[in-house]
Order: C-alpha cells, then structure tokens, then sequence
C-alpha cells in the first residue's frame, strides 16, 4: 500500500466532509459553533476512511511519527479495524489492527502479533472513527471554542477555530497527554466552510510540547482488511 505522507503541520484533513454552511467569508469572524455543528454531524457518519497521522514530540502511548491507515469504524458489521503502515523506532510496520490488537506482517506476508520495538506503543486508528470516542467526540466536547483569525492555511483562506479538548476524551487514544490538549481546526473561509487542516497540541508528563496533525480522506469506500494468524 503506497500513500502520500502527510508531515506535520501539512494535513488537509477531512475535506470530503459534508457541507456545514454557505457564504463567501466576508465580514467579520463567524460564530465557530455555526463550522462546528456540521463537521461533528459529519464524522459521526463515517464508516470508513483514510486516516493519516504525524507527530512532533515525545508521548506516552503514541510512538508512530507516521501513521497511514485504511480504517473501517465499528458498526453494525463488527467491531472496528484497519490495515496500513506506521513509522515507529525508525522502522515502517505494516500492521492489522483487529478487536483492539495489532498483528504486524512477516517476511512471508502472513500478519501475527505485533512485536513492537522498544516498548513502542500505536494509537488504535478505528479508534478515532468511533462516534463515542475518536474525531466526531472531540469536535462535539470541545470548550471555550472561539474563532480566532481569518488566515491562509495550506494556500486556503481559512477562519482558525480553536477549542479545548477534555483530557478524558483525548486520552482514549493519547493515553500519555497531560492537561486538556488544545484541537484546532481551519475552515475554508470561501464556499461551504470545509475543514482543511487539523491539529491536536498538548504536553507530555515533563511539560514539552507535543503536536499531532491527522487527516482523512478516501470517506466511506470499501476497506479489506487481510487475515490474521
């Protein structure tokens, strides 16, 4: 599986998401919970996705400074999964998450448990397609929301919304964050005010500062997740 990574401070995250407004961007600064409704709505939709993950900085429970996933969330069909690679220790692993495990492929193709190096440990990508608990839960929980500027991200004129992220709710899949992280989220601030970039920035138990950025893309297509031993 080839894919195009996404380095932090890069990531056009959900732009295939549903509309969540109208309007040119004139004028002022828009109310941020009039953007948010729609993206909440949206990724609670989700069944399926791209995922693409980067990080900066050292963090409990989040070893991978790449990770680029197929990702199928949980409904009705079963629990969630996914397949793809992760950059952990300096190494690509190619990986099956199944039922909250990893399987890691072997020489010969065949995925079993996953051996990470060094006491690494990954982030379960189903996890952040999960309604209760990943992308739709921390736009939904977010706090003292506000817009803060009319600015250009990633070439696009864009509103800057930023809220705090309740620690509980980032710690499903950020074990190791410390404090409540701060979530950002840039609007195009012309047509239907899609996301074009998110990035989650919080502090590890020594108080540095660490910055995920994710996106998803490929939004509802069927994923194939290969068999485990």
């Amino acid at each position: 599986m080839t894919r195009r990574i996404i380095r932090a401070g890069s990531a056009v995250a959900i732009t295939a998401f549903l509309a969540v407004g109208c309007g040119d961007g004139s004028g002022g600064l828009p109310d941020p919970q009039f953007l948010l409704r729609g993206a909440t709505a949206a990724s609670a939709a989700v069944t399926s996705a791209h995922v693409e993950m980067s990080s900066e900085g050292s963090l409990s429970g989040f070893s991978a400074r790449e990770l680029n996933a197929d990702v199928r969330a949980r409904g009705k069909s079963g629990p969630g999964a996914s397949v793809g690679t992760a950059e952990v220790a300096g190494a690509t692993l190619a990986f099956v998450e199944q039922e909250g495990r990893f399987y890691s492929r072997g020489a010969d193709g065949r995925y079993s448990a996953a051996q990470l190096p060094g006491g690494a440990a990954l982030p379960r990508p189903s996890e952040l397609l999960d309604p209760e608990r990943g992308l739709a839960k921390l736009l939904g929980g977010l706090r003292e929301v506000r817009t803060e500027a009319r600015e250009e991200h990633e070439g696009v004129l864009s509103f800057r919304v930023t809220g705090t992220v309740p620690r509980a709710d980032a710690a499903v899949w950020l074990p190791g964050t410390a404090g409540d992280p701060t979530l950002t989220v840039w609007f195009a601030a012309q047509g239907r005010h899609l996301p074009v970039g998110t990035r989650l920035a919080t502090v590890n138990d020594t108080g540095e500062p660490v910055t995920i950025d994710f996106a998803l893309s490929e939004l509802n297509e069927k994923v194939q997740i290969p068999a485990v031993d």
